[in-house]
């Protein structure tokens, strides 16, 4: 952004566009991940779902580190599932410059890389190329320390604004561990979040739709040998896969439970995510043509809803609602929410 302002000036339509460019980037690079992963039909869905999120297009207005930090993720990803780790290298280290939580996305990289390895040296199948691997992996934390090293001689701490924790002085990292070895992770703040994410306008739906499709698949598909052998005959996107899962629940049990204001926005780097999960289900139904076209056309009825209205019960019953500029709104900013919720 910087480079940005310095070449086209500092104004609204300079801030605006780098939103715009973003987003076309993120929805791209969306596109490009899930066909990677799961094929043209998911991808085409998913990146659909993601070009009319109403929380990717808000924030795409103001180009807020969140957003920012969502479509770097989804590029790193990208580049992390097709082995081109030099550029991975680079994005990924730009996602920990971005935001400092950002740093959960290479440690859930290099987890699964080590349980990898371990995996491959049973095997006797490790080679030198894996241990550089290792190497380009390891860049994205020289950057985040160097980072920190900036900070403390600007006598700055890192990710500790707004930090309402009692361990607030010690810093956010400090509170994150914290509240996982104290169990402090499950807190009201956590609460709100947690609500943002899996029920506010609609995503309730959502995630029932999600659910259905588990079940679905349990019941129906009895051959889960068959269904392990070929998940693992790939291991280059069966590690995308593992990294998607573990940076979703790192992010949603350290990021969405640290004691500050609960915006919707704190959610963004895990929305495409949750996006692909449901493209992913709703391609389930499938070979049932016509729940497949029904699902569809429900789940497009309830993005349409999400994008011009605040007519959803629940959401209502939870937050109520407050008139803002003509329009009526759920009450985020009452329920511990800031004056940007």
């Amino acid at each position: 952004t910087f480079v940005f302002f310095k070449a086209f000036g500092l104004n609204t339509y300079s801030y605006t566009l780098i939103g715009l460019l973003f987003g076309i980037i993120g929805i791209q690079f969306m596109f490009l991940l899930s066909r990677n992963l799961f094929g043209r039909r998911i991808a085409f869905l998913s990146s659909l779902l993601l070009a009319t999120s109403p929380i990717f297009i808000v924030n795409s207005i103001f180009s807020l580190m969140d957003y920012l930090l969502a479509v770097l993720i989804l590029i790193s990803l990208y580049f992390y599932t097709t082995k081109r780790y030099l550029v991975y290298t680079i994005t990924t280290s730009f996602i920990i410059l971005t935001k400092e939580t950002g740093i959960i996305f290479p440690i859930a990289i290099i987890m699964i890389e080590i349980l990898f390895g371990i995996y491959q040296a049973f095997k006797r199948s490790f080679r030198l190329t894996h241990l550089i691997n290792f190497i380009y992996f390891s860049v994205p934390f020289v950057s985040y320390y160097a980072w920190i090293f900036y900070l403390n001689l600007k006598n700055q701490t890192p990710w500790n604004d707004w930090n309402f924790s009692e361990t607030a002085n010690k810093g956010g990292v400090y509170t994150v561990i914290n509240n996982l070895l104290t169990g402090e992770f499950l807190n009201k703040y956590t609460y709100q979040h947690w609500l943002q994410f899996f029920v506010l306008n609609f995503n309730w739906i959502y995630w029932i739709c999600i659910i259905f499709s588990g079940l679905f698949v349990l019941w129906f598909f009895k051959d889960y040998k068959k269904t392990i052998t070929t998940f693992f005959s790939k291991p280059q996107e069966t590690k995308t896969v593992l990294v998607i899962i573990l940076f979703f629940l790192a992010y949603l049990f350290t990021v969405l439970t640290f004691q500050t204001w609960t915006i919707p926005r704190y959610s963004l780097p895990i929305i495409p995510l949750f996006l692909i999960l449901l493209s992913v289900s709703i391609n389930v139904f499938r070979k049932f043509r016509y729940t497949h076209a029904i699902i569809i056309i429900f789940v497009s009825t309830i993005t349409v809803l999400q994008l011009l209205t605040s007519i959803d019960p629940v959401s209502k019953k939870l937050w109520g609602k407050t008139h803002v500029l003509n329009e009526n709104l759920y009450a985020l900013n009452e329920h511990l929410g800031g004056n940007d919720a």
